[in-house]
C-alpha cells in the first residue's frame, strides 16, 4: 500500500477491499489512500475500511474528505461502493446528505438509491426520501417517489404524495405516481381514484399506465377506460383493448365488443 508503484497500490487495495483487512491491519495505511489523486484506489480503500468494520469519527470523516476530492463522474461510482460494503451502518447517512446537497440532479437521484441499499431502519431513511420529493429536479422527485413505499411510509401518505405528483407540472413525476399507484392499487381501492384521474392526462404515458393499471386491478373500470380512448393513437389503443381482454376478466370482452362497435 505504501509503494511508490500505482499498479502495486492498485492490487493492494483491490485485494484489502474484497477480503477486508479483518483485525484492523494496514487501517492507518488506507485512511492515507482515501488521499490518493487516483480515483479507483480511493473506491478500494473506502471499501476495504468498511468490510473491516471501521465505523468510527476518523473513517467517518475521511470518508466525506475522499467524496469532496472526487470528480463528479467518479462520485457516482464512490457512493456506490460505499453503499455496496457499509450496509447497516448509519454513521454512513451524514455522507450521503452531503451528496443529497451536490449540484448534479444524477447523482442526487443515484445517491437515493444508494441510501436505500444501505438497508437502515425507515426512521433513519424516510426523512431524506420526504426532503428528495420536494426536490427541484423532477428526477430527484421520481426517485423519491418511486421508492416511498419501498422506505415503509405508512399508506396513507404513499397516497398523499402520488397526489400531490400527479400536480406536477413535469410529466416524470406524474408517470412515477402511477406506476406506484400501480404497485399498492391491488391492496389499497383508494389508489384507484386518483389513477381514474390520470386517464385525463395529456401525458401519453401516464394515461397508458394509468388505463392498464385500472383494467388489471379493477374490472368494473372498463367502461371508464374506454371512454378515455377517444382520441388515442391506435396502437395504443389496440394495447388496452388487449389488455383489457387479457386482464379484466369475464366482463371485459363484452363491454369491448360493445365499444368497438360503437
Amino acid at each position: 500500500l505504501s509503494s511508490k508503484d500505482d499498479g502495486l497500490r492498485r492490487c493492494a487495495a483491490r485485494a484489502l477491499a474484497q477480503i477486508g483487512p479483518g483485525d484492523g491491519a494496514g487501517t492507518d495505511e488506507l485512511l492515507r489512500i482515501l488521499e490518493d489523486d487516483l480515483p479507483d484506489l480511493r473506491w478500494y480503500a473506502a471499501v476495504a475500511l468498511l468490510r473491516g468494520g471501521a465505523k468510527g469519527v476518523e473513517a467517518m470523516r475521511a470518508l466525506e474528505e475522499a467524496f469532496s476530492r472526487t470528480k463528479e463522474m467518479d462520485r457516482r461510482v464512490f457512493l456506490h461502493c460505499v453503499a455496496e460494503a457499509g450496509s447497516g451502518v448509519p454513521e454512513l447517512l451524514p455522507l450521503f446528505r452531503r451528496a443529497m446537497e451536490d449540484a448534479s440532479d444524477e447523482l442526487r437521484a443515484l445517491a437515493l438509491m444508494d441510501i436505500l441499499r444501505l438497508g437502515l431502519p425507515s426512521e433513519e431513511v424516510l426523512p431524506l426520501l420526504r426532503r428528495a420529493a420536494e426536490d427541484a429536479s423532477d428526477e430527484v422527485r421520481t426517485t423519491a417517489l418511486q421508492n416511498l413505499v419501498a422506505a415503509g411510509l405508512p399508506p396513507k401518505e404513499v397516497l398523499q404524495a402520488c397526489e400531490r405528483a400527479l400536480g406536477d407540472e413535469s410529466p416524470r413525476p406524474r408517470q412515477g405516481a402511477v406506476w406506484v399507484l400501480g404497485q399498492v392499487a391491488g391492496k389499497d381501492p383508494a389508489a384507484l381514484p386518483l389513477l381514474a384521474r390520470a386517464l385525463d392526462d395529456d401525458d401519453r404515458l401516464v394515461h397508458s399506465t394509468a388505463a392498464a393499471t385500472l383494467l388489471r386491478v379493477s374490472p368494473e373500470s372498463v367502461p371508464l377506460v374506454l371512454r378515455s380512448m377517444q382520441g388515442m393513437e391506435t396502437i395504443d389503443a389496440v394495447t388496452l383493448v388487449e389488455s383489457a381482454l387479457q386482464n379484466a376478466g369475464p366482463t371485459a370482452p363484452p363491454l369491448v365488443v360493445k365499444a368497438l362497435e360503437d
